[in-house]
């Protein structure tokens, strides 16, 4: 089985990606999807979103308009590019990105009150590991939503 994949579609540590080659081949579709893993997770009003395997920041931006003014939606990817992306696209909006491995999260335990994770763990080398840690940062009562391909 091959683990390699085209430019823009994985991206290890310290590798360089495309960022507009996700937008072109995958984003333009992948968004249809993301409405589903926002209501799965219980993203509204107040909530603290992490959304892990950000990419161009298309999930983010969605929950944005649900957390509202009093949230926060942090973003979360191993790949520079792609948060360089993400930052641009969501200029001006409460998003923060942060540089970071899905299989070991920078953040405290219980940090978040919903973690997504769209179309990002089948590329991770430990998918069960990466689950591990959106629990572990994720509250008490809080959901975690993942859609994978």
């Amino acid at each position: 089985m091959s683990t390699t994949f085209g430019a823009g579609f994985h991206a290890a540590p310290g590798k360089t990606v495309d960022a507009s080659a996700y937008e072109r081949w995958t984003g333009r579709w992948s968004r249809l999807f993301i409405p589903a893993v926002l209501a799965a997770a219980g993203v509204g009003p107040k909530c603290r979103v992490l959304d892990v395997s950000t990419g161009t920041g298309e999930a983010a931006r969605m929950a944005l308009s649900l957390v509202g003014t009093e949230g926060v939606v942090v973003g979360a990817d191993i790949s520079r590019e792609m948060l360089t992306s993400a930052r641009a696209r969501l200029h001006g909006s409460p998003f923060l990105p942060v540089a970071a491995d899905g299989q070991a999260l920078p953040f405290s335990d219980t940090s978040f009150d919903a973690v997504v994770c769209q179309l990002g763990l089948q590329f991770f080398p430990d998918p069960a590991r990466s689950v591990g840690e959106f629990r572990r940062v994720l509250r008490k009562g809080g959901s975690v939503a993942i859609c994978v391909i």
